[in-house]
């Protein structure tokens, strides 16, 4: 947590002897991994620190979130309207779920265009996940995005979910058709 308050003094002051006491910070031990709600603290306070100097942003979120934190980071940086940070974010996913709904908030929450290199980025997590169910259900939220994009890829995305969901049986199929509509 004092790494995080010497980012707002670095932040605020943008002083030499911030950068020094981070910088020191930074390197003086190995940093512990924040998980759980210390992990959701600090991303939101390192969403509100996006802006500081240097490479010093990326060091602390790196060194100190787990990969849940690295998502939370990633949906309130969208939630702040910082599409170009958000998106550098998604790579430190290891979850291609949790990095199919990071593009989707931030697809959901951008105010400009977005490209559709985000498109390809979600289809590409799509076909990543390897449980059927989770993957009928995100090729219907890749879909979705298409249509928002206005993109012509999106009816035939649609029925790639329903076909991925038609090929589970029972209740699994219920419950992936469900959500996929």
């Amino acid at each position: 947590w004092i790494l995080i308050v010497a980012a707002f003094e670095l932040q605020r002051l943008r002083s030499d002897q911030a950068r020094a006491t981070l910088s020191f910070l930074l390197s003086s031990a190995p940093l512990p991994v924040l998980s759980d709600w210390h992990a959701a603290y600090a991303a939101w306070l390192l969403a509100l620190l996006v802006d500081i100097p240097g490479r010093e942003w990326t060091r602390i979120c790196d060194s100190i979130l787990d990969s849940r934190g690295q998502y939370w980071l990633c949906l309130e940086l969208a939630d702040l309207g910082n599409t170009a940070a958000a998106t550098r974010r998604l790579a430190c996913l290891k979850d291609r779920g949790a990095e199919l709904d990071c593009i989707l908030h931030i697809v959901t929450n951008a105010n400009s265009s977005i490209s559709d290199g985000l498109l390809d980025a979600s289809m590409q997590a799509a076909e990543a996940i390897t449980d059927d169910r989770e993957m009928a259900v995100a090729f219907s939220k890749v879909a979705l995005l298409a249509a928002k994009l206005k993109s012509d890829t999106s009816p035939p995305l649609f029925a790639k979910a329903i076909q991925l969901a038609d090929r589970l049986l029972g209740r699994d199929r219920d419950i992936a058709l469900r959500e996929i509509v």
